[in-house]
């Protein structure tokens, strides 16, 4: 029996050849065992039945009297690559057939991403992964010349046994590699023509710009947060939130534009809130790592809004007051003398009659170009008692009555203590004929 090599693709079924013969006399199954060992412990054995110490393994025992004693290895595992020994006895002879089986994985190559940024350093990988054995070979190619790139590091083992490796070519694109095919070359002893190559051309992409919006956080009431992703190229984009740093919902995302996206995360703080970190995490083809913009929980009471919004309301609602008492106090303090019952300040006004100033002159300003205006207690109530020639009354919901045009006779206001204001527009002339306001008591 001669030694041999089997080689076998990952995930097939493996036939491990072991033949016999017998001189001089036909074989006789009484006579015989058969015995198959992997790296020195017994996988298979046959004397008169057959038995074997793991699933996945057969032989064929009517080919023995044929002198056939192989063995088949189903869905082959990286496991399963070693020395096996078949020995075969066949009383008083005997014989033995060692062996080695090589497990092959095809490598599959990837390029994650073409897109650069222009004029500026970028990183390109090659990704081959899934291969078995270790040993590979990478090259770059820029239009079929060979192109320097980062030393290969050591391949990576996955749990199957295969391992992965990832190949980096650094470089600056300029205009003149737009267009331009670019190569990733693989040598691997399980590809059937010895290398597989990925052609592709870049791709001038724009990072995005990121940012969060967050509201003020309030204790038990939901909330939404907005991260806000813009001005990106190529399209394909994920974004994904963070708290604490440990992702959390996946969340509703909304394409605001060929090229934008707003994500929304809803957030219902509690007590152990205060403080967390809420992140929205992007990832782009134009990023060597993600973009990462983050906000810190400071809770905020209901009550609390409730009350600054209380002392706003009663600070705004302070300084119209006191600006309306400044106004009149102005108002009030650019008098300008008596005319009769009516005393001049820029307008005139016109108190009871039961209020008279002293030394005011028995004559008002008749026939004036007049706007006329009274305003009343909260407890009056104000109505038109009469018509006057010439004059328009309005009546404010702050209870003025208002009268514009040239007043030619006496305006008659209800209610006591009434103030009535006589505005002089353009002076015409003056009568001897007083102007006395009458009320009604």
């Amino acid at each position: 029996m001669v030694d041999s090599p089997v080689a076998a693709q990952l995930g097939s079924q493996a036939l491990l050849p072991c033949t016999f013969a017998v001189a001089n006399a036909p074989i006789s199954p009484e006579y015989l065992a058969v015995h198959w060992y992997f790296q020195g412990q017994e996988l298979a054995s046959y004397d008169d039945s057959l038995s074997f110490s793991r699933p996945g393994v057969s032989m064929d025992t009517e080919q023995l009297a044929s002198g056939n004693a192989s063995l088949v290895l189903h869905n082959v595992t990286v496991s399963e690559q070693g020395a096996y020994e078949c020995l075969v006895i066949h009383s008083p002879d005997r014989g033995e057939q060692s062996l080695h089986l090589a497990v092959l994985a095809v490598p599959t190559v990837a390029i994650p991403s073409k897109a650069v940024l222009r004029g500026e350093p970028n990183l390109l990988k090659c990704s081959v992964s899934g291969f078995h054995p270790a040993d590979i070979a990478v090259t770059w190619l820029r239009a079929g010349e060979v192109l320097p790139a980062s030393p290969l590091p050591a391949p990576q083992r996955n749990p199957d046994g295969t391992f992965n490796v990832s190949s980096s070519l650094t470089f600056q694109p300029t205009e003149q590699d737009q267009g331009v095919t670019f190569s990733c070359q693989v040598q691997h002893a399980a590809l059937p023509r010895g290398a597989l190559q990925i052609d592709f051309q870049l791709v001038f992409g724009v990072s995005p710009v990121v940012n969060i919006h967050a509201p003020t956080f309030v204790q038990g009431k939901a909330q939404v947060l907005t991260c806000d992703v813009k001005g990106f190229y190529p399209e394909a984009i994920a974004v994904n939130w963070l708290l604490n740093g440990v992702r959390t919902e996946a969340p509703r995302v909304n394409p605001s534009g060929t090229f934008n996206l707003e994500s929304f995360y809803q957030f219902k703080p509690v007590a152990e809130s205060e403080g967390a970190e809420i992140s929205c995490e992007v990832q782009h083809e134009t990023l060597s790592r993600p973009i990462v913009r983050s906000v810190q929980v400071h809770l905020e009471h209901e009550g609390t809004q409730v009350s600054v919004t209380v002392l706003l309301v009663s600070v705004m609602v302070s300084v119209l007051v006191v600006a309306g008492i400044a106004f009149f106090l102005c108002k009030r303090s650019r008098g300008m003398g008596w005319l009769g019952q009516v005393q001049l300040h820029g307008a005139f006004s016109c108190t009871s009659p039961h209020a008279q100033s002293r030394g005011a002159p028995s004559r008002a300003g008749v026939g004036l170009q007049t706007r006329v205006w009274c305003q009343l207690p909260p407890s009056s109530s104000v109505r038109r008692q009469q018509r006057v020639p010439g004059l328009v009354f309005n009546r404010h919901s702050h209870k003025e009555m208002i009268f514009t045009g040239l007043l030619k006779k006496p305006v008659s206001v209800p209610g006591a203590g009434s103030l009535l204001h006589f505005k002089g527009i353009t002076p015409t002339q003056q009568t001897s004929k007083g102007f006395t306001p009458q009320y009604s008591w």
